[in-house]
């Protein structure tokens, strides 16, 4: 599934907190995933004890890929979002 499918897969689904549903069909490389302070939920290649929360987004302390994908998440608690990916044994 491509990071575009991803990013309609969002609104079909009448997803509002961010969970591990996000990884689904997401690229390998992503292990990470955070909210922003307008819901929207980014994708990081990157693990979270690398992402730190700024003003308003999230920024990393190294240089790694991300991806849009989706928005209209609850963002109540955005600044503690951070999610690593669930590695199945």
């Amino acid at each position: 599934m491509s990071i575009s499918i991803l990013t309609d897969l969002r609104l079909r689904s009448d997803e509002d907190k961010l969970t591990q549903k996000a990884f689904e069909g997401a690229l390998p490389a992503v292990k990470s995933a955070v909210m922003d302070s307008q819901g929207r939920v980014w994708l990081f290649e990157c693990t979270k004890s690398h992402l730190t929360p700024n003003h308003r987004s999230w920024v990393s302390d190294i240089e790694t890929g991300f991806y849009y994908y989706g928005g209209g998440f609850d963002a109540t608690d955005w600044q503690n979002s951070a999610i690593d990916r669930e590695i199945s044994a």
